[in-house]
């Protein structure tokens, strides 16, 4: 349904200084290709959070990068929402390794369009270019949608600039579609 980019001061090393995370973390964190960060502030709890079955995504992930989860493992909590919705939740990952990450989560997601074309991804891919600059991209909708998305996510990573916007992509897929 809605396809959100913009610039973010969000960084891994900004996720590096949570104040939660304890040094052999940190040590953990460090040089990684993709760093999967926990959503704070979520509802009531006053823990950070992962989406529920998180870790399947992750292992699939590890694979192929050089990847963790920016939480201490004896912190490491998952809420579950029942829904037809896919969460992903947030991935820092650096530019270079984009096409990998793309790849994989490409892949992990026409598995699912074989299930069922009914369901719904979410998912926020964080690009970081350099230290000080990277470009979030949200994605909420249309498992099939996926695909537009991860173009952008390529070219957003080779290009270096984000052109901020918010595109109703079921609106844009239907369009052309049309055409």
């Amino acid at each position: 349904m809605e396809l959100i980019i913009t610039d973010t001061s969000e960084t891994m090393a900004s996720w590096l200084a949570k104040p939660y995370l304890n040094e052999e973390t940190r040590k953990l964190l460090t040089g990684v290709d993709a760093m999967i960060v926990p959503q704070e502030n979520f509802r009531d709890y006053e823990i950070p959070l992962f989406p529920s079955n998180l870790m399947v995504f992750y292992d699939i992930l590890k694979a192929h990068l050089k990847v963790e989860a920016a939480i201490n493992e004896e912190d490491y909590r998952e809420v579950s929402l029942n829904s037809r919705m896919h969460r992903y939740g947030k991935t820092i990952v650096h530019a270079i390794a984009i096409p990998i990450f793309v790849g994989v989560v490409s892949n992990l997601i026409s598995e699912l369009l074989k299930q069922d074309l009914d369901d719904e991804v979410e998912i926020e891919v964080i690009i970081q270019h350099n230290p000080g600059k990277s470009t979030s991209v949200k994605y909420q909708g249309p498992i099939i949608g996926f695909n537009q998305v991860a173009t952008k996510i390529k070219e957003i990573a080779y290009n270096g600039n984000s052109r901020e916007h918010r595109t109703d992509t079921t609106k844009s897929t239907n369009e052309s579609s049309s055409k």
